[in-house]
C-alpha cells in the first residue's frame, strides 16, 4: 500500500476509535484539595451496583497525600467530612434529576479513620451501620457534613497528626455502601460530580458541603498555620478538571451524538474511497 494511503487509514482508524470511544465515559472520578497551607491531596471515587440488593450501591473511595514535600511543606489528612447529594438537584442542561441517595454503611477497611462523626468506632474490614445517625457532623469554619471520619479525637480536633495519612505519596482506601433511586452506577457517578460541581464554592457554617478533608501536623506552611480544612476544589474526570462553579455542559462526557457518529463512518467511507482511487494509481515509490 502507498505510504499516502497507509496514512490515511491509520488518521480514519484513530479518529473513529476516538470518537467511539467517548460514548462509554468511566464510572471514576477525582476530587483534588489545595490548601493555603501548601498541603495537597486527592480522593477518588469509584461507583458498582450491587448485583442482589436492588437500590445498594458500594462507593469505593481512595485517599492520597500528595503534599509536595520537596518544597519544604509536610502534613497529615488526619479526617475526611463527605456529603451524599440532595435527594434532587438541577443538572448541566437545566433539567432536575431525583437521585434519592442515603448513607447504608461504612467501611474504614485498612485506613486510620474508624472514629465515625456522628456515630462511634468501626471496626477495620467490618461494615459500620450509618443509618442510625441522622444529625449532622460540623467542621468548624467549612461547612455541615453528612458524616465526618477521623482517626482520633473528632472532627474538629482530628487528633495531632500521629494518625493519619502522611506525605509523601502516602495513601488509603475506604468503602461505602449506599442507596440511590437512579438506575446505574455510571448515573450515580454523575450525579455526585453534579453535586459537587454546584455546591463545592458555597460551603458555610449554614450550609451543607459536599466533600473536604482535615490536615493536622502542617510544617513549612505557607501561610503559618499548622492546621488547615480544605474543600475539595476540582473535580476531574476522564483527563477533564473542572474548577468551583456548576457544571459546564460538556464536564461529564456523555453520548456521543447520532450525527457525530455518522460523521465519523461518512468521513470512514470518503477515505476508503480515496484510497482505492489511490491504489489505481501508479506507484511512485520505488
Amino acid at each position: 500500500m502507498p505510504a499516502l494511503a497507509k496514512r490515511n487509514l491509520f488518521l480514519a482508524a484513530g479518529c473513529l476509535a476516538g470518537l467511539l470511544g467517548s460514548s462509554a465515559p468511566a464510572l471514576a472520578f477525582d476530587v483534588n484539595f489545595l490548601g493555603a497551607t501548601g498541603v495537597a491531596g486527592k480522593m477518588t471515587f469509584d461507583f458498582t451496583k450491587s448485583q442482589s440488593v436492588p437500590g445498594e450501591y458500594e462507593m469505593a473511595v481512595g485517599i492520597f497525600n500528595n503534599t509536595p514535600t520537596l518544597g519544604g511543606t509536610t502534613g497529615v489528612i488526619t479526617g475526611f467530612a463527605i456529603s451524599l447529594p440532595p435527594q434532587t438537584q438541577t443538572t448541566a442542561d437545566d433539567t432536575t434529576t431525583d437521585g434519592g441517595f442515603q448513607f447504608l454503611a461504612y467501611n474504614p477497611k485498612k485506613s486510620p479513620f474508624v472514629e465515625v462523626e456522628p456515630g462511634g468506632t468501626a471496626t477495620a474490614d467490618q461494615y459500620f451501620d450509618l443509618t442510625p445517625y441522622t444529625s449532622n457532623a460540623n467542621l468548624g469554619g467549612v461547612g455541615t457534613f453528612d458524616f465526618c471520619f477521623v482517626g482520633s479525637q473528632n472532627c474538629n480536633g482530628a487528633g495531632s497528626g500521629n494518625v493519619g495519612v502522611k506525605p509523601p505519596n502516602g495513601q488509603t482506601a475506604v468503602s461505602f455502601k449506599i442507596q440511590s433511586s437512579l438506575a446505574s452506577a455510571n448515573l450515580v457517578s454523575q450525579y455526585f460530580q453534579q453535586y459537587i460541581y454546584n455546591t463545592q464554592n458555597s460551603c458555610s457554617n449554614n450550609q451543607p458541603c459536599p466533600i473536604a478533608t482535615r490536615w493536622q501536623s502542617i510544617t513549612g506552611s505557607l501561610n503559618g498555620s499548622t492546621s488547615d480544612k480544605v474543600v475539595g476544589q476540582t473535580v476531574c474526570k476522564n483527563g477533564i478538571c473542572t474548577g468551583p462553579g456548576p457544571a459546564p455542559g460538556d464536564a461529564v462526557p456523555g453520548p456521543l451524538p447520532l450525527f457525530g457518529a455518522a460523521a465519523a463512518f461518512g468521513y470512514s467511507r470518503k477515505l476508503r474511497h480515496r484510497i482505492s482511487a489511490t491504489r489505481a494509481q501508479p506507484s511512485l515509490e520505488s
